[in-house]
């Protein structure tokens, strides 16, 4: 009996992806000009009249979405030893890991997916670390593997010369490819040069990436597809954004009419101002002044229910992209819920993510120019968001009550707010609490001074 199988061979255009990659790059970047290549032409027939009206939806989103390496999470490591703990916090700071995970997370909202390279530097506590669309990297090996180390090579469209002609600027680019036994940057003309040393080998048995994968691929692809609907809708807005104003630059300005017997001729002789037509003659003519009224505000509505329907899908607020009809700092939490859900998940896959780093940045570290030795890294990683402003004094009063309860520490809250370890904090905590109780003791003290309502209250609640 013979096998049967549903489907033996799935394509892809891989031209169409990295065309589709690189076009969401250049929204994601504000390159409008690069990104709208070919579109109008496909839309327009005669474009010349559109004035086109560039909106920046898909950085938007990506801004938005990308918000744990808004503020520098705490991070805490595990490295056999303190003076290994301290090389890895001294190497994270000088290597701006922060920074390049956020650009690296913006990149990913926008794309579904990104590669980190690290690559070592002069300074043995420094390393460089970029970021890349998943249209200029390739991937081989098994198509099982979930792991961008556990492939056989990788290949990555990589800049390798600037130049300027005239008046036109030039990027050169060439390719970077990694497999478990090389690692090297080919120009087109064939020509080489070592990533990690002058042979171009790899010193380090695996391909030292990390790749981030917002969504799961289709079954034996490694990279998840790209966020079509994205690009769509930003392409949809520009267009029809453009659109609408065209509308209203042709149809909106007045219009005014002669007619009667001669019509032509009585109009040629007209002088017509700001202050009206004079001069009609003859017998007959009659003068009147219309104006449009294009229903424009259909095609807005359309454009921003499109919108709308953008956002609940990609857990977003709603209303974020318009305005938002919460008024109680309640009700916009419950607007915010898909959001904060969304944050949760998006947590778990970047601290899987930073540990993957954290590896490769420990191993990179030690084939450096001078080596490096930190074994079997661990980071703990604690995120922190920025929060709305709030009422001070009901701030103040809600921790207090939370210190009450025993459901916050005061000293993890100095720890996170100063970035000291938790005895540094207790020190800081026990000091500020003591000049507390004397500026207290002062306000007593003067009867002609009165402290501010409500802070014996709080205070009773926080140091009895």
């Amino acid at each position: 009996m013979a096998t049967t199988y549903w489907t033996e061979i799935e394509t892809y255009s891989r031209e169409g992806f990295e065309l589709d990659s690189r076009q969401l790059e250049a929204f994601r970047t504000h390159d409008f000009a690069t990104a709208m290549q070919g579109e109008l032409a496909r839309v327009f027939r005669d474009y010349d009249n559109i004035h086109l009206r560039y909106v920046a939806l898909c950085a938007y989103f990506a801004e938005t979405k990308a918000r744990q390496y808004i503020r520098e999470p705490l991070r805490t490591f595990t490295a056999g030893s303190q003076s290994q703990v301290d090389k890895l916090v001294e190497t994270y700071r000088r290597s701006r890991v922060n920074v390049r995970l956020l650009e690296a997370q913006q990149r990913a909202w926008a794309q579904n997916a990104v590669v980190l390279s690290i690559d070592p530097t002069t300074d043995p506590l420094r390393t460089r670390i970029a970021s890349w669309i998943p249209g200029d990297v390739i991937v081989e090996g098994d198509p099982l593997i979930d792991d961008i180390r556990d492939a056989t090579r990788v290949t990555i469209r990589v800049p390798i010369k600037r130049d300027h002609d005239g008046s036109t600027d030039m990027v050169s680019f060439g390719e970077r490819v990694y497999t478990p036994t090389e690692a090297y940057v080919e120009a087109p003309g064939g020509e080489r040069e070592g990533v990690y040393n002058e042979s171009g080998t790899n010193p380090l048995g695996y391909i030292p990436l990390v790749c981030v994968r917002l969504t799961t691929p289709r079954s034996g692809w490694f990279f998840p597809r790209l966020p079509l609907d994205l690009l769509s809708v930003q392409i949809g807005t520009i267009l029809g954004i453009s659109d609408v104003e065209n509308i209203v630059r042709l149809k909106t300005p007045g219009r005014e009419v002669v007619t009667g017997p001669n019509a032509r001729y009585a109009v040629s002789r007209m002088h017509a101002g700001p202050e009206g037509v004079k001069g009609i003659e003859g017998e007959g003519l009659d003068y009147s002044a219309t104006m449009l009224d294009p229903r424009i505000d259909r095609y807005l509505e359309s454009i921003a229910y499109t919108h709308k329907q953008f956002a609940q899908a990609r857990s977003l607020n709603p209303e974020g992209l318009w305005a938002s009809t919460g008024i109680t700092g309640a009700a916009k939490e419950v607007e915010r819920d898909a959001e904060i859900q969304d944050q949760y998940r998006q947590e778990t896959l970047w601290r899987e993510a930073e540990q993957d780093l954290v590896e490769v940045m420990a191993d990179i570290a030690r084939i450096g120019p001078q080596a490096l030795g930190v074994s079997s890294p661990r980071v703990e990683v604690d995120f922190r968001y920025v929060e709305p402003r709030q009422n001070d004094l009901q701030q103040v009063q809600a921790q207090a009550l939370r210190f009450a309860l025993g459901l916050e520490n005061p000293s993890d809250i100095v720890s996170e707010r100063e970035r000291v370890d938790e005895s540094t904090a207790t020190e800081r905590y026990l000091r500020n609490l003591e000049s507390w109780r004397g500026l207290l003791e002062t306000w007593r003290s003067v009867q002609d001074v009165q402290a501010p309502p409500g802070l014996d209250s709080i205070a009773a609640s926080t140091i009895g």
